[in-house]
């Protein structure tokens, strides 16, 4: 078992600690109602209920603030390098040192998949590359499985990492790469119609790792906003605020995870709201 005080000691900094225990007071104080306006960033608009505590400390784990937990969909990276760089990040917010990185390390990767590379093959085989880089500098990734179709990952020491591979926790479980083999997040195969036997399908074609559903080009009346260019499904909130979604690949590093959407908070007065009848 690993609670979380146990979790945060490894994927949270001090200042990442503090504002996670003084978040959970808040809490605990002033019900999920008002919490988000003091938290905004670690509230859930799209739920009553008060977020949970591994939600908090990953939401603790990632920007706005301090970076020390990565997080890649499973379809691939949103940008190239995003899982370096988070790592890398990461281990500088931790104090630790990361290794020399091998800056062809995604380029190899593919190469190394062949005609395997497709969704949910890339992220692992990715993830495994950068633990075996980890491995050489005394540090390993350890993720963090909340039962998403998001990774979730921080650098930790080895001592640590050999501590907490295998245990879990309320809503999280915590392992090693290697557990990603039979647990890689994979679209569902589609069921062929009884019939003849279907003539061989043709070798799959390489292609780039990246690769996720987009949301349907009919959109659903309702309230829409206008951000840096691109047009969101929008929320209004209290206070002059409000939250987009999106779906597919997340639009930016801000961006969190929401069931299969992504979310950002944003004042009204940055955007361009509009309706859709």
């Amino acid at each position: 078992m690993a609670d979380i005080d146990t979790l945060a000691a490894v994927a949270l900094n001090e200042q990442g600690r503090r504002v996670l225990a003084e978040a959970s007071a808040h809490l605990a104080q002033v019900g999920p109602e008002q919490f988000g306006e003091r938290y905004p960033d670690l509230a859930d608009d799209f739920s009553d209920d008060a977020p949970s505590p591994i939600m908090l400390l990953l939401g603790v784990g990632q920007a706005p603030y301090p970076v020390t937990i990565g997080w890649c969909d499973w379809s691939g990276e949103d940008d190239p390098g995003q899982v370096r760089y988070f790592v890398d990040t990461a281990c500088r917010h931790l104090g630790l040192t990361p290794p020399a990185w091998d800056a062809g390390t995604e380029d190899r990767v593919i190469t190394e998949l062949g005609a395997d590379i497709k969704a949910g093959r890339y992220v692992p085989a990715l993830l495994s590359d950068i633990d075996s880089q980890l491995r050489a500098a005394g540090l390993r990734l350890l993720m963090i499985d909340t039962d998403s179709d998001t990774y979730q990952f921080v650098p930790v020491t080895a001592a640590a990492f050999g501590t907490l591979d295998g245990t879990d926790g309320d809503g999280y479980t915590l392992g090693g790469v290697a557990s990603l083999g039979a647990a890689a997040i994979l679209p569902p195969t589609p069921q062929r119609a009884a019939g003849p036997a279907a003539a061989p399908e043709p070798p799959p074609v390489k292609a780039a790792p990246a690769v996720a559903w987009a949301a349907p080009e009919a959109r659903r009346p309702g309230l829409y906003a206008r951000h840096l260019g691109a047009e969101y499904e929008f929320v209004p909130a209290p206070h002059g605020r409000g939250t987009l979604r999106a779906y597919g690949p997340p639009p930016g590093p801000q961006w969190r995870p929401d069931g299969w959407s992504w979310v950002l908070e944003v004042a009204t007065g940055d955007v361009q709201l509009f309706l859709i009848d």
